[in-house]
């Protein structure tokens, strides 16, 4: 895997006992994708529209794809990309972007409109909040009404301010799940979700176990707490896939494949926790043990080599048990 590096060309050295050898310009680094704006996101149908979507990136070889139609940017900087949008029904679309190397997608950028007369909710940022309510958001949308309430489901939000095209409001408190949000007579179904947030801080106190021969169903415990349904747990660059939340102080996560000595920490939303280390032991195996002769007064010196060793390791020789000498995971030795 290669460090996080900067824009250009790298040069390749490989060294081994009999010298080296330089490939000059071997790996060619680019600017990862990125995207920080799209404006105008609310398209009126049946209109042209000019696009501007910027971010970081970008090059010639720039494309970008909504629904089934690939466009070519009419101009193309580092940071700015503006495409005429395609003609499209009534509905809200994702946008990809992408080049010969890479690719990054945003879902339900764009929402594409049919102007009636009745008011229309077409988007809402952010899309995810606490059950306790509080959340600010902005709905946005055309013809949306001076006055009036809000609501998520059949709770009122407190409005913050009103326009023909925004509200801004604060959620309502709302059992977990998706709320339609409605505005007068429009409504957008399952447009907010509701999620059970912890509200303690989010801290690791301990792992069980702390290292382990990992299987295809090793779990370990994490104890700590300000666990929610969200949180996440790495080891590691690897994150766990099968994580249960048993309440906010006790995950039950299967440990993924990996190697080594990793950090496990715990992610929620923009949290992350303290770390603790877990090491991945290997299965014990005896590749030789040299000398495999000794005189029966003892004394002679014995190397083992194999893997998995570590130093809390006791070797018995019959029935006797020996001081044993740990080198490394594939050396010990005993005299």
């Amino acid at each position: 895997m290669l460090p996080m590096l900067g824009a250009g060309s790298l040069d390749l050295t490989i060294v081994s006992e009999y010298g080296h050898i330089e490939v000059p310009n071997a790996i060619q680094t680019v600017d990862p994708l990125g995207i920080t704006q799209i404006a105008p996101d609310l398209l009126q149908t049946g209109q042209a529209h000019t696009v501007t979507l910027t971010g970081t990136g970008f090059d010639a070889n720039t494309r970008i794809r909504i629904q089934n139609e690939t466009i070519v940017p009419s101009s193309t900087s580092a940071q700015e990309l503006k495409f005429s949008a395609p003609n499209l029904p009534a509905g809200h679309y994702d946008v990809l972007v992408y080049s010969d190397i890479q690719q990054l997608r945003r879902e339900n950028a764009l929402h594409y409109y049919s102007p009636d007369g009745s008011p229309q909710i077409l988007a809402i940022t952010p899309n995810i909040g606490s059950t306790q309510g509080g959340t600010e958001v902005s709905i946005r949308g055309i013809d949306l009404p001076s006055q009036g309430n809000a609501s998520f489901d059949s709770a009122n939000a407190s409005v913050i301010k009103r326009s023909a095209n925004t509200w801004t409001v604060k959620t309502p408190k709302h059992a977990e799940g998706l709320a339609d949000i409605t505005i007068g007579s429009a409504t957008l179904p399952k447009a907010f979700e509701f999620i059970q947030m912890a509200t303690d801080t989010l801290k690791l106190g301990s792992i069980a176990p702390t290292h382990a021969i990992v299987q295809d169903n090793t779990e370990i415990q994490l104890k700590g707490s300000g666990f929610d349904s969200q949180s996440r747990v790495f080891f590691g660059p690897w994150e766990a896939n099968q994580v249960t939340v048993t309440d906010s102080s006790t995950i039950k996560a299967i440990v993924p494949k990996g190697a080594g000595t990793v950090p496990v920490k715990v992610t929620r939303q923009s949290d992350t926790s303290n770390t603790i280390d877990f090491t991945y032991d290997e299965e014990v195996s005896i590749v030789s043990v040299t000398p495999n002769q000794s005189v029966m007064i003892g004394g002679t010196p014995v190397d083992i080599y194999g893997t998995g060793f570590d130093d809390s390791m006791k070797l018995k020789l019959g029935d006797e048990t020996l001081e044993t000498q740990y080198h490394h995971p594939g050396h010990i030795s005993f005299t």
